[in-house]
């Protein structure tokens, strides 16, 4: 039996538009500017090999940052240095979002930029 989702989607849909919008931000103040569509799918794509690379034992974490950074550089078609400056960007930004919202309130768990 599936379990009801309402909660949860919305949650899953809000945290990845969170995410995707800090990704859109970074990347286009940072490298070339690309849709927003362009960056939530990059952020989801990023949370699926952040999840499977973190899931290896002892070297999950550097793993999963790895892939992260690596998934950005893929679908945006940097270098590494530049791909880490976005995502390092993203990062800032979607912690600083966080915790305006946290502030507010409202606890959101972006997807696709790691912030724990």
């Amino acid at each position: 039996m599936i379990p009801p989702a309402g909660g949860d989607a919305v949650a899953l849909a809000v945290g990845l538009l969170l995410g995707g919008g800090a990704l859109a931000f970074a990347a286009r103040t940072l490298s070339r500017p690309f849709g927003y569509d362009h960056a939530v799918v990059t952020a989801l794509c990023g949370a699926v090999a952040s999840a499977l690379a973190g899931a290896v034992p002892v070297f999950g974490p550097p793993l999963a940052l790895l892939a992260w950074v690596g998934v950005v550089k893929w679908r945006y078609s940097l270098r590494w240095p530049r791909a880490a400056a976005v995502c390092g960007f993203a990062w800032v930004v979607t912690a600083l979002v966080v915790a305006a919202l946290g502030v507010l309130g409202l606890h959101v768990d972006p997807l696709g930029v790691p912030v724990r």
